[in-house]
């Protein structure tokens, strides 16, 4: 059994969210934002109440897909900052590091 809860608990470390190691940069990622993502949407999508984002997970899937899906070029770098400009800018939501 305590083989199984530690095995358990491997697997569920495993599966959670890769951050990159270098601390991000928020003025870069608003300087990314501003060039690559300003094109399709500004920023009041970050703010309304029916924002589809809820937690940074969220956050950083939404990065990850906008990323590929206007062929943005982002580094993984490049999207910890994009994310951590946009985590501090609007949503707020508790850092992970």
């Amino acid at each position: 059994m305590k083989k199984l809860m530690v095995s358990s608990f491997i697997g569920t470390l495993l599966m959670l969210p890769v951050f990159t190691v270098n601390a991000a940069d928020a003025d870069h990622g608003k300087r990314l934002h501003d060039g690559k993502c300003s094109g399709c949407h500004g920023t009041r999508m970050y703010t309304r109440p029916n924002r589809k984002i809820h937690n940074l997970q969220e956050l950083q899937a939404r990065v990850e897909f906008c990323n590929n899906a206007a062929k943005a070029g982002f580094s993984p770098q490049d999207q910890a900052d994009v994310i951590h400009y946009l985590n501090r800018d609007f949503y707020k939501f508790p850092d992970i590091q």
